[in-house]
Protein backbone atom coordinates (compact mmCIF):
# COMPACT_ATOMS: atom_id res chain seq x y z
CA UNK A 1 0.00 0.00 0.00
CA UNK A 2 1.67 3.60 -0.79
CA UNK A 3 1.78 6.58 0.79
CA UNK A 4 -1.05 8.22 -0.76
CA UNK A 5 -3.36 4.87 -0.74
CA UNK A 6 -2.87 5.23 3.02
CA UNK A 7 -3.22 9.18 3.31
CA UNK A 8 -6.58 8.55 1.80
CA UNK A 9 -7.63 6.15 4.20
CA UNK A 10 -6.39 7.73 7.16
CA UNK A 11 -8.47 10.95 5.47
CA UNK A 12 -11.75 9.12 4.83
CA UNK A 13 -11.79 7.62 8.11
CA UNK A 14 -11.32 11.06 9.61
CA UNK A 15 -13.88 12.43 7.97
CA UNK A 16 -16.59 10.15 8.59
CA UNK A 17 -15.42 10.57 12.76
CA UNK A 18 -15.87 14.70 11.94
CA UNK A 19 -18.69 13.94 10.43
CA UNK A 20 -20.26 11.83 13.39
CA UNK A 21 -19.12 14.66 15.57
CA UNK A 22 -20.58 16.97 13.76
CA UNK A 23 -23.77 15.35 13.35
CA UNK A 24 -23.49 14.65 17.38
CA UNK A 25 -22.82 18.39 18.34
CA UNK A 26 -25.79 19.42 15.53
CA UNK A 27 -28.12 16.83 17.33
CA UNK A 28 -27.76 18.39 21.00
CA UNK A 29 -28.56 21.71 19.68
CA UNK A 30 -31.91 20.49 18.58
CA UNK A 31 -32.34 18.50 21.45
CA UNK A 32 -31.20 21.35 23.68
CA UNK A 33 -33.22 23.95 21.76
CA UNK A 34 -36.80 21.57 22.10
CA UNK A 35 -36.39 20.65 25.45
CA UNK A 36 -36.41 24.53 26.60
CA UNK A 37 -38.75 25.90 23.85
CA UNK A 38 -40.62 23.08 23.18
CA UNK A 39 -44.38 24.28 24.83
CA UNK A 40 -43.77 27.75 23.09
CA UNK A 41 -42.42 26.49 19.85
CA UNK A 42 -45.93 24.24 20.20
CA UNK A 43 -48.08 27.16 20.95
CA UNK A 44 -47.00 29.18 18.07
CA UNK A 45 -46.96 26.56 16.10
CA UNK A 46 -51.14 26.21 16.74
CA UNK A 47 -51.57 29.60 16.42
CA UNK A 48 -50.04 30.02 13.25
CA UNK A 49 -52.20 26.70 12.22
CA UNK A 50 -55.70 28.25 13.74
CA UNK A 51 -54.86 31.82 12.01
CA UNK A 52 -56.84 32.52 8.97
CA UNK A 53 -55.36 35.10 7.51
CA UNK A 54 -52.09 32.69 7.42
CA UNK A 55 -52.91 30.87 4.20
CA UNK A 56 -49.87 29.34 2.28
CA UNK A 57 -47.18 27.23 3.86
CA UNK A 58 -44.62 29.83 3.01
CA UNK A 59 -46.42 32.13 5.15
CA UNK A 60 -46.96 29.70 8.21
CA UNK A 61 -42.68 29.09 7.98
CA UNK A 62 -41.96 32.32 7.64
CA UNK A 63 -44.15 33.68 10.67
CA UNK A 64 -43.31 30.06 12.85
CA UNK A 65 -39.52 31.06 11.93
CA UNK A 66 -40.29 34.69 13.08
CA UNK A 67 -41.80 34.55 15.99
CA UNK A 68 -39.85 31.36 17.30
CA UNK A 69 -36.64 33.58 16.44
CA UNK A 70 -37.94 36.45 18.47
CA UNK A 71 -39.13 33.68 21.53
CA UNK A 72 -35.35 32.50 21.95
CA UNK A 73 -34.08 35.85 22.37
CA UNK A 74 -36.53 36.33 24.63
CA UNK A 75 -35.38 33.29 26.88
CA UNK A 76 -32.17 34.28 26.42
CA UNK A 77 -30.51 32.08 23.05
CA UNK A 78 -29.84 34.74 20.66
CA UNK A 79 -27.22 32.68 19.24
CA UNK A 80 -29.48 29.78 17.80
CA UNK A 81 -28.83 29.23 14.40
CA UNK A 82 -31.00 29.08 12.14
CA UNK A 83 -30.98 25.54 11.23
CA UNK A 84 -31.47 24.50 14.76
CA UNK A 85 -34.63 26.78 14.45
CA UNK A 86 -35.80 25.09 11.16
CA UNK A 87 -35.03 21.43 12.10
CA UNK A 88 -37.11 21.92 15.49
CA UNK A 89 -40.29 23.42 13.49
CA UNK A 90 -40.45 20.64 11.40
CA UNK A 91 -39.39 18.04 14.36
CA UNK A 92 -42.23 19.30 16.38
CA UNK A 93 -44.84 20.02 13.60
CA UNK A 94 -44.66 16.06 12.81
CA UNK A 95 -44.88 15.12 16.26
CA UNK A 96 -47.88 17.04 16.70
CA UNK A 97 -49.14 15.81 13.57
CA UNK A 98 -48.87 11.94 14.74
CA UNK A 99 -50.63 13.14 17.92
CA UNK A 100 -53.83 14.75 16.54
CA UNK A 101 -52.43 17.93 18.08
CA UNK A 102 -52.19 19.77 14.54
CA UNK A 103 -54.25 19.09 12.05
CA UNK A 104 -52.90 16.88 9.55
CA UNK A 105 -52.39 20.03 6.51
CA UNK A 106 -50.20 21.45 9.08
CA UNK A 107 -46.65 21.80 7.57
CA UNK A 108 -48.26 21.93 4.39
Amino acid sequence: MGFFQRAYDWLAGFGRYLKKVILDIFTDSIKTFIEKMGPTIEGILKDIQADPAIVTSEDKRKAAYDQIKEAAKTAGMETVKDSVIFMAIELLINALKNTGKLGDNAGE
